[in-house]
């Protein structure tokens, strides 16, 4: 989430530079959903998060 509360950055695509070409190569505008997995776990969801974020 980007917030511009004065009013007065830089347009989104002027802070970004040159992100759209270096994403363009890999066009994820063909990317599709190959698997999702879906967990149910007993713990604190902060836990969760931070364990996944360790590997």
């Amino acid at each position: 989430m980007f917030v511009n509360v004065s009013g007065d950055a830089p347009g989104f695509d002027r802070y970004l530079g040159s992100l759209t070409m270096t994403i363009a190569p890999y066009q994820p505008e063909r990317l599709v959903i190959a698997a999702r997995d879906e967990y149910v776990v007993g713990s604190n969801w902060k836990s969760i998060i931070e364990n996944y974020h360790e590997c």
